[in-house]
């Protein structure tokens, strides 16, 4: 089985999504092994490219793409800020700034993301044409593949980015992808609950538990692929 997406920092191996599905999907009478083939700051472009150029001899039975919201943002070959495209640190800080100094604060996001989901921006292009071609090959060699729509934690509570999760469940589901959508699981969390830490909206350990639950059962073909609860958009 694989996974295509970074795991958070300051959380112990143990407690990590991939691990908290490997243990119970061995308890549930499998036998099972989960890697993490995700690389911190990399797009949909990028972590479908290396699973082709570096994972396909592990022949996963599985594959999940755990998908986030950055992922259909161009990340250019070269130039460009060499902290932002390397250090999640960077990353996290410039979006504080964004959220907390910019005079539009969480709307200049939510306006940024709308135009990154734009059918006609480069980005996004891209993103649909990679996740067509990793489904695409699951589709010929057997493998059951997922797409895992992991929400912006910042704010939960009263969440802005359901447009995203909308899109993403129509591309996925129109490449064969059994989508698990894991915002019902985290919706009205407080950001103290899932941080890992103040100012570091990674996922912590309990935000690694309600996603692995979320995602065991339809890894377990105990349940159909969720669904978001309406949100605004």
């Amino acid at each position: 089985m694989g996974t295509s997406r970074r795991r958070a920092r300051a959380v112990s191996e143990k407690d990590t999504l991939e691990a908290r599905l490997e243990r119970t999907l061995n308890d549930s009478g499998g036998a099972a092994q989960v890697l993490n083939g995700g690389v911190g700051n990399y797009n949909a472009e990028r972590y479908v490219s290396r699973f082709f150029k570096e994972l396909t001899p592990l022949k996963p039975t599985d594959i999940v793409v755990h998908y986030f919201l950055r992922d259909a943002e161009e990340l250019p070959a070269g130039g460009g800020n060499i902290l932002l495209r390397h250090s999640e640190l960077a990353v996290t800080l410039w979006i504080a700034y964004h959220r907390l100094l910019d005079k539009h604060g969480e709307t200049s996001l939510v306006e940024h993301y709308r135009s990154v989901y734009d059918p006609s921006a480069p980005g996004f292009m891209v993103m649909q044409s990679k996740l067509r071609e990793l489904a695409e090959y699951a589709q010929r060699n057997n493998i059951r593949i997922y797409l895992a729509m992991t929400p912006d934690v910042h704010n939960l509570v009263d969440y802005k980015f359901g447009f995203v999760h909308d899109i993403m469940r129509k591309i996925a589901e129109g490449d064969g992808y059994a989508y698990v959508d894991l915002l019902p699981a985290m919706l009205g969390h407080p950001p103290e609950q899932l941080w890992a830490m103040p100012g570091d909206p990674h996922p912590n350990g309990f935000g690694h538990e309600l996603m692995a639950n979320a995602i065991f059962p339809v890894l377990a073909g105990k349940s159909i692929a969720t669904t978001a609860p309406a949100v605004q958009n």
